[in-house]
This record gives C-alpha cells, sequence and structure tokens, in this order.
C-alpha cells in the first residue's frame, strides 16, 4: 500500500486533478443513469458542467498550490457540496448512497496511515455492497442504476483517501526534518553544520531550489 501511494503522489498536481476527472465522470453515470436509463435535466446537466468547468479552472492553477493545505479542503468541501447537490436532484438522498459517501469521507479522515486511510473506505463499500445485496437481492445485477454506486463509492474511497494520506505524509515529513535539525543542534557545536541542516530542512519543506541564512553583526548593524 505504502508503494502504491507513494507513486500517486509524484506529482500531486496531475494526480489530484486525475483524480478528480474520475470522480466527475462516475458522478456524471450515476446522476444521469440512476434509474437504470438515461434521466436528463437541466439540474443535472448544469451540475454536471459546472463540476466540469471547476476542474478546467484547477489545471491553471500552478503546481505549487497543490501542496497547499488549504487547497485540500477547499476541494474536499466544494466536492461534497456538489455531490451531495447533485445526490439531492436525483432524489439520490433519500437512499442511503448519500450516508454511506459521508461514513467513508469520515472513515478515510480518522485512519492512521495509508493502509487504515483505504481500508476504511474500502470497508464501508463492501458494507455497502452487502447492504445493496440484502435489500434487492438478485435483482442488484440487472439494475445498472444501483450497480453504478459501487464505482462511484470506490472512486470517492480512492479521492478522499489520497488527499488525507498526503496530508498524513506532509505531516510526519515536517516532524522528521525538525527531528534531524533538532538532533544536529544537540549533537553538535559546529555553526556551520547546524547552518547547513537548518539550510537543508527548509529547502525540504519549502519546496525551494535554494536557501540562504543572513547572520546580523549588532556592532555593524549588517
Amino acid at each position: 500500500m505504502e508503494t502504491i501511494t507513494s507513486s500517486l503522489f509524484r506529482d500531486r498536481r496531475v494526480t489530484i486533478l486525475s483524480l478528480r476527472w474520475l470522480l466527475i465522470i462516475a458522478l456524471s453515470y450515476l446522476t444521469l443513469f440512476h434509474t437504470g436509463k438515461l434521466e436528463w435535466s437541466w439540474q443535472t446537466s448544469g451540475l454536471i458542467l459546472f463540476y466540469i468547468l471547476s476542474n478546467l479552472g484547477l489545471m491553471l492553477l500552478p503546481a505549487r498550490l497543490f501542496e497547499r493545505s488549504w487547497l485540500d479542503m477547499m476541494l474536499i468541501t466544494a466536492d461534497s457540496v456538489i455531490i451531495t447537490t447533485a445526490m439531492m436532484v436525483t432524489k439520490l438522498s433519500t437512499s442511503h448512497l448519500l450516508l454511506f459517501y459521508f461514513l467513508i469521507i469520515l472513515l478515510t479522515t480518522l485512519g492512521k496511515g495509508s493502509s487504515a486511510v483505504f481500508g476504511n473506505g474500502l470497508i464501508m463499500v463492501g458494507v455497502y455492497l452487502i447492504f445493496l445485496v440484502e435489500s434487492h437481492g438478485k435483482d442488484v445485477l440487472a439494475n445498472s442504476g444501483l450497480l453504478l454506486q459501487i464505482p462511484f463509492l470506490l472512486i470517492c474511497t480512492i479521492f478522499y483517501g489520497v488527499l488525507v494520506a498526503q496530508e498524513q505524509r506532509k505531516q510526519r515529513h515536517i516532524l522528521e526534518q525538525i527531528r534531524v535539525v533538532s538532533e544536529m543542534m544537540a549533537s553538535s557545536l559546529k555553526l556551520q553544520d547546524i547552518y547547513k541542516t537548518t539550510l537543508d530542512a527548509n529547502v525540504n519543506l519549502l519546496g525551494a531550489d535554494t536557501c540562504s541564512i543572513i547572520l546580523l553583526e549588532p556592532d555593524r548593524q549588517t
């Protein structure tokens, strides 16, 4: 799981945009074919168009913004509002799908580590599949509207799981850099070594190409 997660995080911008396209496609199919046949309306078409335009807008943002935690929160909030609205328009909010959707968001947030983050979401998808089989029996296989709900929840699990796991990974990286600097300050009396370690840590945390320390001489005011 860690290997898979690492590959997903090599280019955070591409990963988020790609997963969001998958989420848009899954939601489009779910809302347009939720009854098993095409159900077109201005409301659902407008929501899908707005969702597509929002991702096109994200493509214009610089890659460095995708490293910011506030962008993750904005995406989670915006996507939750759009998906909830789509379910309300198509009357899917009256089913248990909306409840399981929010349970997936909650459980992926509570997971510690990549395995727990994705595992919690996959467990809820499995529980929902069992629920559908218990509720509809063999009719589940003949109802494409119900079957579309499973890949939709799977994509939601991957999307929100990646966001949460990336943030946890970032926090671990910050703590690791703090530990390295603290150990250097406690074990070495050479200022040059401390400066170098501090600069390296800042470069890693900020994603900068170079970094420098300016020393102030009290007597010369320089």
